[in-house]
């Protein structure tokens, strides 16, 4: 794909998830050596001129809103004399008790500083790229505005980025089918192992996931101001953010006693099938995490879950490859009380059974068919209750391996330069909302979850990886 400076080539998708496109997403890479920071600057440019709409921009005039093509390299660099435990202390204590840390040598605000430096609030190009030079590290954030690319798709521009450090051959680059005419709700691919005794999400429960029109949008807008107004006066916590450190062996380990316990309750005629996932585990844990020590309250809480639907779209010719943000949603219903007093088991179950609904071919075909018919509109998640608590959301980027990038190429005095640490970041005008997390994995065997959570809730964690509380007595 050509493209020249005097060129301004945009382009619109009509299957994009319309609540993304003002979010960016950011992940920050240590690697465990010194890079060569021209030849990084090079190998950006040569990214972007081989795939020019990493060099465009967001266009906001439009509806619904359109990316560019473009030859802009919108990346920056630092170095700093420092080594890398001193400028980004990431010292936790796993111990030996096989439990959930709080990591407390650093805030999630001061680790974020330490990769993002001079990006506005609101950025137009839709790639960037930051470079921080340590004496025994580098610290890479890529940012990508969510309206071009999900987490998957990110990841995809990183392996290409890596590709070209060795002078390798990356695919072609072509547009999204959705730019070119093309109905992404058929070319939705049927599954056979899709769960037919589960039923599907039609396209009225799509519907009813979002909001729109001028008064609801007023009513939305009003809700959280009416939210931080009252966190303002004190009425209610501000929620605060985290990050903590998950061990594989606990998450086996609390769903080992979940599976056992769904296996006492099946009657021999259930197949057992529908078992909960380490990711179900993760997600309902937070849940318990957030709303344990909250407030009995029948109020209703929706919690929402992206999931990627590009493994279900026809594949693009071989040898080619177009990014695009390609995840939908996924709602469960909960209310406070049951998040309060369910055990993570029946927690866990409810978000297994909703996400084999949600990830039917057939559900996907009729929320893509709902994003084309509305991609004009400007949609807000539907929320049932007014209060601060409630909803939440989880985004899980654990498919994605971000310690099989290799940046050795670039290495400087060194032949082996992998990733050790990764960090997570979805900027979003509406953050510190509702609570929301990300969870990614530590490359150990266990997980980083970055999660935001009142006061109570974090003052109370460690209560949350109890027994008692994971698992109440009926």
């Amino acid at each position: 794909m050509a493209v020249t400076e005097s060129e301004h080539q945009q382009y619109c998708c009509n299957a994009v998830n319309p609540i993304t496109r003002k979010s960016i997403v950011f992940t920050g890479l240590v690697v465990n050596a010194p890079l060569d920071e021209e030849f990084l600057r090079i190998k950006t440019r040569e990214l972007v001129t081989a795939w020019p709409v990493l060099g465009g921009r967001l266009i906001r005039t439009t509806s619904p809103w359109s990316l560019s093509l473009g030859l802009t390299a919108d990346v920056e660099s630092r170095k700093i004399d420092k080594d890398l435990a001193t400028y980004l202390p990431l010292d936790y204590e796993r111990g030996e008790e096989n439990a959930p840390k709080i990591l407390e040598s650093a805030k999630i605000e001061q680790i974020d500083e330490k990769f993002l430096f001079d990006i506005a609030p609101t950025v137009d190009n839709v790639f960037v790229f930051r470079i921080t030079i340590l004496e025994d590290a580098t610290l890479l954030s890529f940012g990508f505005s969510h309206h071009l690319a999900d987490a998957t798709a990110s990841l995809n521009v990183m392996k290409a980025f890596c590709a070209l450090l060795s002078d390798k051959p990356i695919p072609e680059l072509v547009l999204p089918p959705d730019s070119r005419g093309v109905k992404l709700s058929e070319t939705v691919v049927d599954k056979a192992e899709d769960l037919r005794s589960v039923p599907s999400i039609r396209y009225t429960e799509h519907k009813e996931n979002f909001d729109y029109g001028f008064l609801k949008i007023v009513c939305a807008l009003w809700r959280m101001l009416r939210i931080r107004f009252s966190r303002w006066i004190g009425w209610r916590e501000r929620l605060e953010a985290r990050l903590v450190y998950l061990p594989g062996p606990w998450v086996d380990q609390i769903r080992a006693k979940v599976l056992n316990t769904i296996k006492t309750q099946q009657s021999s005629s259930e197949d057992g099938s529908h078992e909960p996932t380490r990711n179900d585990i993760i997600n309902a844990w937070f849940l318990k995490t957030v709303y344990a020590t909250a407030p009995a309250s029948d109020d209703r809480m929706d919690f929402y879950g992206p999931m990627n639907y590009r493994q279900l779209i026809v594949p693009p010719p071989k040898g080619t490859y177009y990014i695009h943000n390609s995840f939908g949603f996924m709602r469960c219903k909960f209310s406070i009380n049951q998040l309060r007093t369910d055990s993570i088991t029946k927690i866990a179950q409810n978000l297994r059974l909703t996400t084999l609904r949600y990830k039917q071919a057939s559900s996907i075909r009729e929320y893509l068919r709902y994003c084309e018919d509305n991609s004009h509109r400007r949609l807000f998640p539907s929320i049932r209750s007014g209060s601060g608590l409630s909803m939440t959301m989880i985004t899980s980027w654990t498919t994605c391996d971000y310690f099989g990038l290799d940046f050795s190429r670039a290495a400087v005095g060194k032949s082996q330069a992998r990733v050790t640490f990764v960090n997570p970041m979805v900027r979003n005008l509406r953050d510190g909302m509702w609570p929301v997390a990300v969870v990614v994995k530590s490359g150990d065997g266990g997980y980083w979850l970055r999660g935001l959570n009142t006061p109570t809730g974090w003052e109370h964690f460690y209560g949350s990886t109890e027994s008692k509380t994971l698992f109440p007595a009926v």
